[in-house]
């Protein structure tokens, strides 16, 4: 009897009595390793997570409403996203892209030139009177003008055309052709001596910028797709590459370095999940944090698990040596 519990107490001495100075510096280098571990994996995840969602994502909310109704208006009963992701299949200066940009482009800039005339705005040199509206042509391939100007009594005042471009040779072509119709035209394009060629104030270059800014992850350099490439895998390849090395440097078996990457791979995986989830159900802005927070807390869940069952494991050892102390 004496012998068991001689054994039962050395037993909780060793595992739950109060540990040297000796054994606390030793366990001191673990925890901070666990816990550099479990930020690292936290903070690739996010970043992992983010390059995924983001890859090749059209950018919706720079699409103002005036780019969704030219957008419209030039491609008819067409799907916005199909239909960037086509033109985007071909590289930035094929002709189709550039012919998909300039439709576009062009609309956009009737579409803005009704818009501010409505509002009361002038454009450049033009400006509507008392009663007067502006309208576009109701056809994409109406021959001639582009905005008519419209009375209070229904009435045309004037029909104009509207071109969006850097060519003044292109303009003058269309002026030619049309001799009857003035012409309004971006910044690019003025020519101070012609009285029928007007300038909007509007720069093409602008126009361009804003039609391109949706579109903007879908054309990256060589070096933002290789980022693209990598931060995907990054998570894992910092757990295979951190584990190895403690195992190389014999601060660990590799036995113990598979187990330990196959651990931190699965919490990093599930951490992951979790952020996925919160962006499919609308929670896009806090996807980051969300993956974040839940890696460090499957880390946090599993020491405290791991405290509660030493407990449990300590109150059954302590009511083993009072029963055998009383008997």
């Amino acid at each position: 009897m004496d012998s068991n519990l001689t054994a039962l107490a050395r037993r909780y001495r060793e595992e739950y009595g109060a540990p040297s100075p000796g054994a606390l510096l030793a366990l001191q280098p673990q925890e901070k390793d666990r816990g550099e571990a479990a930020l690292i994996d936290a903070v690739s995840s996010a970043m992992a997570l983010d390059s995924i969602l983001n890859a090749d994502e059209i950018d919706l909310a720079a699409i103002t409403p005036p780019m969704m109704e030219a957008f419209s208006l030039s491609f008819p009963g067409q799907d916005l996203v199909e239909r960037i992701h086509e033109a985007a299949d071909h590289s930035a200066d094929s002709q189709e892209m550039i012919g998909f940009i300039n439709n576009w482009k062009g609309k956009f800039f009737e579409v803005l030139v009704r818009d501010e005339l409505n509002a009361g705005n002038p454009v450049g040199d033009v400006f509507l009177t008392a009663g007067q509206t502006a309208r576009l042509a109701a056809s994409i391939n109406q021959p001639g003008w582009d905005l008519a100007i419209d009375n209070a009594d229904g009435t045309v005042a004037e029909l104009m055309q509207l071109k969006a471009t850097d060519s003044l040779s292109y303009v003058k072509k269309a002026l030619e052709r049309y001799d009857s119709f003035r012409v309004l035209t971006t910044t690019e394009a003025v020519d101070e001596a012609t009285e029928a060629i007007l300038s909007s104030g509007m720069s093409v270059s602008e126009l361009e910028d804003q039609i391109l800014e949706p579109m903007a992850d879908l054309f990256e350099s060589p070096m933002e797709q290789m980022v693209d490439f990598v931060l995907p895998g990054l998570p894992f390849i910092l757990i295979t590459t951190t584990e190895g090395v403690k195992a190389m440097l014999r601060k660990q078996s590799f036995q113990e370095a598979f187990d330990r990457s196959v651990e931190r791979g699965a919490k990093t995986g599930a951490g992951m999940a979790v952020g996925t989830v919160a962006d499919l159900v609308g929670l896009g802005l806090v996807r980051m944090p969300v993956t974040m927070m839940t890696r460090i807390g499957i880390d946090r869940f599993q020491v405290h698990r791991g405290l509660v069952r030493r407990l449990a494991s300590a109150t059954r050892d302590l009511r083993a040596l009072h029963e055998l102390g009383a008997a």
